[in-house]
C-alpha cells in the first residue's frame, strides 16, 4: 500500500482499522501521542485542545461492513513536512509566571503545564530581547516553545546585549531544579540548555553562551546586528563559539543585520553551524508575524535539547529540508552531525 497522508480519510473493507490508522468514530487521542495529526485537526471535532483531540465521527456513513479510518502516521502533508510539523504548536500545554533574581532583575516565566508528566525532563531555554523589547512581543514565540517541553526564562530587560541577565537566568534555572521548595525542584534536564534572542539580544546570545563555562549547549541569533551597530559593552566574538549555532535573519534587513553580515558570522565559526534567511522578513518580523520563524527554530531546539532525529532532517542530509525550501535563501551548513 502506498504510504498514506497523515490525516487522510479512507474506506477499508473490514471492520477494523489496521496499523497506523484509527476509525472515525469521534474518539478522543492524546495529543502527546499524536503530535502531527493534531496539528492539522486541531480541537475542531472536539478535545480540549491542551491534552486531548478529536477524530471526526463517520460512524454509520460508512456502507455496511466497510470502515472509514484516518491515517495517523504516514506523510505529512507539506512539501516542507519537517518546517510545517514543528511550525504547529506541539503537545504540551502552556503555563507563564514570572521570576525575580537575587539582583532585583526580572524575567517572564513560559513552561508546560505539566511538568515532568511521564518523567520528561525539560530542556532550559534563556531568551533575550531585542532593544527597547518586552517579553509581551515576542509571546507567541516563547509560548510556541513551551508546546514543545520547553522551560524558557525571558529578561524583562530590553537591553540585554551584555548577556548578563540572559546567563543569570539560565543559572537560576538550574539552581530552582535543585530546590524542593520550586515548583521546578527536579523537572528540568540541566545538562541541556540553550540560548536564544532577537537583535540586541542575539549578540547576549553569543556572549551569555561564550561565558557560560560550558552550561549552554547551543545558541540561535537571530537577526544578529553588524559589527557597526553594536557598543564596547556588547562586543562579541563568534569565532570563540563551540557549540552549534543557527543563525537566522531576513532577506529585507538590509541595514542592521544584512544576510551577507550574517554569511561572515557564520563562516567566522570553528565548529558545528547552520545559516538561513527568511524570504521578505525585517528586522521585527520575529516580533511582529513570527509564523515564518517557528518552525525551523523548534526543529533546531528540538534536534540540539532534545536529541529529535526528525527535526535533524532539516539541517542534516542529502539535501536538509532547509535547503529545498524556497520560503529560504542563503542557507548554509557545516559539521553538524
Amino acid at each position: 500500500m502506498v504510504e498514506p497522508f497523515i490525516g487522510e480519510v479512507a474506506l477499508f473493507g473490514f471492520n477494523f482499522a489496521p496499523t497506523g490508522w484509527a476509525s472515525c468514530e469521534g474518539q478522543l487521542l492524546p495529543i502527546a501521542q499524536n503530535a502531527a495529526l493534531f496539528s492539522l485537526l486541531g480541537s475542531t471535532f472536539g478535545g480540549d485542545g491542551q491534552t486531548t483531540f478529536a477524530l471526526p465521527d463517520l460512524h454509520g456513513q460508512a456502507p455496511a461492513g466497510l470502515t472509514y479510518c484516518i491515517a495517523l502516521q504516514g506523510i505529512f502533508p507539506s512539501g516542507y513536512p519537517i518546517e510545517a510539523y514543528y511550525r504547529s504548536a506541539g503537545p504540551w500545554a502552556i503555563s507563564s509566571g514570572t521570576y525575580t533574581d537575587a539582583s532585583g532583575d526580572t524575567y517572564d516565566l513560559f513552561y508546560p503545564t505539566n511538568l515532568g508528566a511521564d518523567g520528561f525532563k525539560h530542556p532550559i531555554l534563556t531568551w533575550g530581547n531585542g532593544s527597547f523589547g518586552k517579553t509581551s512581543d515576542v509571546k507567541d514565540v516563547l509560548n510556541q516553545f513551551a508546546s514543545w517541553g520547553f522551560v524558557t526564562i525571558a529578561s524583562t530587560s530590553g537591553w540585554t546585549g551584555t548577556g548578563n541577565e540572559m546567563l543569570t537566568g539560565a543559572q537560576d534555572m538550574v539552581s530552582l531544579n535543585s530546590d524542593p521548595d520550586s515548583m521546578f525542584y527536579n523537572q528540568l534536564n540541566t545538562d541541556e540548555v540553550g540560548a536564544i534572542g532577537v537583535s540586541q539580544g542575539a549578540g547576549g546570545t553569543v556572549r551569555a553562551t561564550l561565558h557560560s563555562g560550558g552550561l549552554i549547549k547551543t545558541a540561535v541569533p537571530i537577526s544578529l546586528p553588524a559589527p557597526i551597530w553594536v557598543t564596547e559593552s556588547d562586543a562579541f566574538n563568534v569565532a570563540q563559539l563551540s557549540v552549534p549555532v543557527l543563525f537566522l535573519g531576513g532577506s529585507n534587513d538590509l541595514l542592521i543585520s544584512p544576510p551577507w553580515t550574517l554569511l561572515e558570522y557564520y563562516s567566522e565559526v570553528p565548529g558545528a553551524a547552520a545559516m538561513l534567511v527568511l524570504n521578505g522578513a525585517d528586522h521585527l518580523t520575529i516580533k511582529n508575524s513570527p509564523g515564518g520563524y517557528l518552525g525551523y527554530i523548534t526543529a533546531w531546539l528540538m534536534y540540539q535539547l532534545q536529541a529529535d532525529q526528525y527535526a535533524r532532517g532539516a539541517f542534516v542530509g542529502d539535501p536538509p529540508e532547509a535547503n529545498t525550501n524556497t520560503n529560504w535563501s542563503w542557507q548554509v551548513e557545516k559539521n553538524l552531525s
